[in-house]
Order: structure tokens, then sequence, then C-alpha cells
């Protein structure tokens, strides 16, 4: 017989009715009726013989039942968690398995015709000729230091924007005309997007960068592959080239972050590199080039050594953009003044004197360079084979970003698109 079912004064069962009936004290112990007035020794008060606290005779309390049962419901208890744990865990791997789901048919569905375009893409290389023609002007908003990248696969322009929150605001470049916006965060004190990259498989992926996260997004259906978190800002991101996997992050603190989807946490590892933030990320073969203002770093992706690339005759580097297996660095004195050093394939310095007030994302393709001049508010060419100017373009509003095709230029300005056509 269980203890609960028995008197703990007299040990024996209680009764429905008589004297040994069940009563209870405040306390909410229960003893034989006769047992506890005993107890008491017609004193008005006494100590419990469970718990030992203070009670009253006047409080004892006759409880009327034929039965009583205790049940040990600790094990139930211990059941119901582990059920809970259990359907939790189970409601986390059916989320995870619908985002693999979208994310393989979508894949698969796409298949063909990403190996269609990667095919087309690679005939045609870099522009030929300079795009002179003024085509088109598409209006829409954009900020000063809004970011324009393309999405080849869809055809979409996509470029950073502040607006009630921070997002991207898409142009699809065939139609010639704008999409939505897509919301990412909050606006919250100097919050802003500090890098955006397009895939390099040329599957419609887009590597956003704001705050202390990196998010993986599809540019056709705003559809969020996936994010990482950092316990520092992330300035910059850079895809890998040698996995899909795998996606790069420098940071505030000059670390480079090493972000896997097959990583535990999602960050696989971290690297010092500067003691400055990196602003800019680009990988040539097996080597990752980080640049910050300080100077320009390159990182052996294999044995994870850190050596820095040479000493900068100009104070500072404002940014590090690659096209292929060439890069160019854009250097800055103290009076603002520019110099473009060109690695790779082919290592030339070009002292284009310009003045920048603020970070440009100046970029070379093929045989031409492309620069911003502030004060002139214009992009000037320049041929890399002569070291001359080739052309120059000078929109009527601010220039804020461009992009180029073998098809197009695009001008991204404070008031809008500027497209130009051979």
């Amino acid at each position: 017989m269980a203890e609960e079912e028995r008197c703990p004064i007299c040990l024996s069962e209680y009764t429905s009715s008589g004297e040994h009936k069940i009563a209870s004290l405040k306390c909410g112990h229960i003893f034989g009726s006769q047992c506890i007035q005993l107890w008491f020794n017609n004193k008005k008060s006494a100590l419990c013989p469970k718990c030992y606290k203070p009670c009253k005779r006047s409080e004892v309390r006759i409880i009327f039942a034929s039965n009583i049962v205790v049940i040990d419901v600790s094990k139930e208890e211990s059941l119901v968690r582990e059920l809970f744990e259990e359907k939790k865990h189970r409601a986390l791997l059916e989320k995870e398995n619908k985002r693999l789901n979208t994310m393989v048919q979508y894949l698969s569905s796409e298949l063909e015709r990403c190996e269609e375009r990667l095919s087309e893409a690679s005939r045609r290389g870099a522009p030929r000729t300079l795009h002179r023609r003024f085509y088109k002007m598409i209006r829409t908003r954009a900020d000063i230091s809004s970011i324009l990248v393309y999405d080849q696969m869809n055809g979409i322009l996509v470029y950073t924007l502040r607006e009630t929150k921070l997002g991207i605001q898409k142009v699809n470049i065939n139609h010639m005309e704008s999409m939505q916006f897509v919301p990412l965060a909050d606006i919250g004190g100097k919050s802003t997007i500090r890098d955006i990259k397009i895939s390099p498989y040329n599957d419609g992926l887009l590597c956003i960068a704001h705050g202390s996260t990196v998010e993986l997004l599809n540019v056709s259906n705003n559809n969020k592959i996936t994010s990482f978190l950092s316990d520092k800002e992330i300035w910059s991101v850079c895809f890998d080239t040698a996995s899909r996997d795998v996606i790069y992050g420098g940071d505030k603190m000059g670390y480079l972050n090493v972000f896997s989807m097959s990583a535990r946490n999602g960050l696989e590892r971290r690297v010092r590199v500067a003691e400055c933030p990196i602003h800019s990320l680009h990988k040539i073969d097996g080597v990752l080039y980080c640049a910050g203002v300080r100077g320009l770093w390159a990182l052996n992706c294999s044995s994870w050594t850190v050596d820095k690339v040479e000493a900068m005759v100009y104070p500072v580097c404002t940014n590090l953009y690659g096209d292929a297996g060439e890069m160019v660095a854009v250097l800055r004195d103290s009076c603002l003044r520019t110099r473009h050093v060109i690695y790779g394939k082919r290592n030339l310095c070009i002292e284009t004197n310009h003045v920048q007030f603020k970070r440009r994302r100046d970029k070379v393709c093929g045989d031409f360079l492309f620069a911003m001049d502030d004060t002139h508010n214009r992009i000037t060419v320049y041929d890399i084979n002569t070291l001359k100017i080739s052309y120059s373009y000078r929109p009527q509003s601010q220039i804020v970003d461009f992009h180029f095709t073998e098809e197009w230029l695009c001008i991204l300005t404070c008031g809008g698109f500027y497209i130009f056509t051979s």
C-alpha cells in the first residue's frame, strides 16, 4: 500500500466515515480525523506532523471523499516535456526540410536555363566597345550611398535603398521599368546596407550585408535562402568561387568571417586580417584579397595565412573591385585624389587624379577602367592598353553607381537610371 494512502500519524488506512475519516490542515497535509485531534492534545495550536508549520485546531477540515488514490505524475510530466521538445525539434526539421525542398525544386527547374545562360556569358566576355549612345532614362528613387548590381539570370538591376526600412529596389532592364521594393530591416541609428554581391554562379542569388547579418536572397521571388549572424558588424561580402556553400564576410574589427551552410552555427572560421574594417573582398583562384582603408591583404584560403600585398604610396584604399581574373584597387591621397592599381593578368598603375569625396566603386572590365570623378560628376573610361582616356559619361543628375554589360551601360543617379547602348 502506498504511503500516501495511510495516515502519517498512526499509519492506518483512512476510512470514509467514523473517527478515522480524512481531515486536512491549512498547509494541505491530510491525516485521520481522530489522530490529528489527539495531536493537538486539547491545545488550540500545534505544529503540522509533516511540515512542522504552525497550525490551529480550528483550521482542521474534514474531507468528504469515499476514497483517495495518490498517483505519481512525475514520470508523466517528464514524458510531456520530452514530447514537447520532440514536437519543437520536429517543427524545426519540417521548416528546414520545406526550405531545402523549395531550394531544390527551384534549382532543378532552373538548371537547364542556368547552364544556357552560363554558356552564353562565358562566350560573351567583357564589352569590346564602349556604349556611347544615350538610349533611355528610367526615373526612380536612389540614395547617394546606394550600391548597384545586376542579376544577369533574371535581367534585373538591384540597388540598395533606404526608405522607411532598409531594403533593395529591383528594376527590370528588359522592360525598362521599376519593380517592387523589398524591405530587409528596420532603420535605426546609422544602420545601412554595407555591401551586396550577385552570385558568380549565375543562379539568381544575392548576398546582402546589413548590421551584423549576412542574408542570402533569391532575386526572382525574394525568398530568403538563409542568413548568417556575426557578433560584429559586417562591412563586406564575397561568394566563394570554389564552393557554393561558403560566403566570406569582412567585419568592422578587421576579421574575415568564413560562413558556411554546412557549419553548425553558420560560422566556420574567423581569421584576423587587418587593424581596420574590411570594406571590400575579392577572390582570385585560391587567394582572397581583403581591402581596408590602411591597405590590401592577401589571404591564402588553404593555409589561412595573411600577407600584405604591398606598401601603398597613397595612404588610403577606398575600394576593391574584381572582374574574373583581374581587380582594381582605388587609392586616395590626403587631397582626395585617386590612383588606380590593377592586379591580376596585368599589373599596372593609372594616375587618374580624380577627386572622390566619398567611397566610389570604380570598376575594371576587359580593356577598360571606369573611374568616377566627383568634381565634374562624370565617369571617365580609360583604355588600359594605352592608358589614355577613351570616353566620359556626364549625366545631368548626381552619379551614385554604375554597371555595364556587353549590350549596355547603366548609370544610377539620384534622379534615376541613364541607359547607354552601342
